[in-house]
């Protein structure tokens, strides 16, 4: 059986059960003395129930230790929720992170006519927190937290996460995960990062970019012999013409596209780029609109304005991906981002990362991180198990439908991985026959994909 990184795989598993959580243990302060629950039982207690930390009373949580033999009262329990254990799981965190750098993990493979060698992902959730949390997380009404995060849709690999006031604008974040960025990154994300300067520094680092145009964008062609000042210099006002796009739209048909090899953006600062407009079905644009309405409603929001309507049949994509991507494929490339809205809707509904309740903020914060690490070693056993059948029959397995499974296993995956290698391997290998039962996307003939 070929190895597809399940032997860098198993090291970040181990992690969890290595001495290196001892360190960290006393680094942190979490383990100060030896006391009834150590690291060796915590974390792995912690994994048993990372999905009902929250909603679970603290004589339920008791009761699963005394189980596993390690008598604990809630108030002793209550009393290890603290900022120790805090910095504890941050620290772990913060390893596992660095961890999954370090090995090479299960990459798809991809057809050589793309240029890029990472698939960035990058979008924010938020949720609302009890009032009480204000102190730590502000809301635009109350308290509140927004998740940032940002991962390779082709490994799989955590690039950026990290936790903010949930009134915090995105583009900050958008400009701060560029420490990470290496050349022949593609960047995708939506209008919440949408930025000229933005796209110039990943432009400027010899990596990719695409995004949605906003509406209210304005795009202008060159002139081909603009008028020059005395001087040489061009005469600005002149040197451009403006394009509308609700007119650009007028000729073309439904379900087609239309690309400018070279589109200026912006009004004051003008950046060259590729532009693909595509013109949206009947159906499409409805269901567009409705989408567009919901929202106004739920904003209590006027409804929205004609002109912005008239471009809801419409979606305008902003790149410098070279021209051996087709237009066509620009679309099919931008769909992909709806890979982190499905993260994150299996992170709140089958991990609970935002289920609250009247707890202490420690206690939450404990079950935050315990879930981001839970989260990532199931995305990149999730990557690990989709280039496995992928190599074998050429399908594609649903991957949250997977992170779901394996995030029920973790705590099984997390004791296998002190076992041998080939121990680990026939436990990955025993997966594949339950997600191709029951986990895998239906796709129909000649759909497209960015694997090859």
């Amino acid at each position: 059986m070929t190895n597809y990184g399940l032997l860098h795989l198993k090291k970040c598993f181990e992690l969890l059960s290595s001495s290196k959580m001892n360190e960290l243990a006393r680094e942190t302060g979490f383990i100060q003395r030896e006391r009834q629950i150590k690291v060796s039982n915590f974390l792995p207690f912690l994994f048993r129930n990372h999905q009902k930390m929250i909603s679970d009373t603290l004589q339920e949580l008791c009761l699963d230790l005394q189980l596993h033999h390690i008598p604990m009262t809630k108030a002793g329990l209550n009393k290890r929720f603290n900022n120790h254990c805090i910095d504890f799981l941050q620290a772990v965190w913060g390893e596992l992170f660095q961890l999954q750098f370090r090995e090479i993990l299960a990459k798809m493979p991809i057809n050589k006519k793309f240029p890029f060698k990472r698939f960035r992902i990058l979008d924010g959730t938020a949720f609302k927190l009890p009032i009480t949390y204000e102190l730590i997380f502000k809301g635009t009404s109350g308290a509140g937290v927004k998740i940032q995060v940002e991962f390779d849709y082709l490994s799989g690999q955590f690039l950026w996460l990290t936790s903010e006031d949930g009134k915090a604008a995105d583009i900050h974040a958008g400009f701060e995960r560029l420490a990470h960025l290496e050349p022949k990154d593609l960047c995708v994300q939506d209008l919440g990062y949408y930025h000229l300067d933005l796209f110039e520094e990943i432009e400027r680092r010899d990596a990719y970019f695409l995004s949605r145009a906003r509406l209210d964008t304005q795009f202008f062609l060159e002139v081909a012999n603009p008028p020059r000042h005395p001087d040489g210099r061009y005469v600005e006002k002149h040197r451009y013409i403006q394009v509308h796009m609700r007119e650009e739209i007028q000729d073309l048909e439904r379900g087609c596209s239309k690309e400018w090899p070279i589109m200026y953006i912006g009004h004051h600062k003008k950046m060259a780029m590729r532009c693909v407009i595509y013109r949206h079905t009947e159906k499409q644009e409805a269901e567009h609109k409705k989408r567009m309405a919901r929202k106004h409603q739920k904003k209590a929001r006027q409804t929205p304005k004609e002109h912005v309507l008239e471009l809801a049949g419409v979606t305008v994509y902003l790149t410098n991906l070279p021209a051996s991507v087709s237009a066509k494929e620009i679309g099919h490339l931008y769909s992909l981002r709806w890979q982190i809205e499905l993260l994150f809707k299996t992170w709140k509904s089958h991990l609970k990362v935002h289920q609250i309740k009247q707890v202490k903020p420690e206690r939450w914060l404990c079950h935050f991180y315990t879930q981001c690490i839970v989260l990532l070693l199931s995305v990149l056993g999730m990557a690990t198990l989709r280039k496995m059948i992928w190599m074998k029959s050429k399908k594609q397995l649903s991957e949250d439908l997977t992170i779901r499974l394996l995030s029920k296993n973790i705590s099984r995956l997390s004791k296998a991985s002190g076992k041998s290698l080939q121990t680990w391997r026939s436990i990955w290998k025993d997966f594949i026959p339950i997600i191709e039962a029951n986990q895998m996307k239906t796709t129909k003939a000649n759909h497209w994909t960015l694997f090859s």
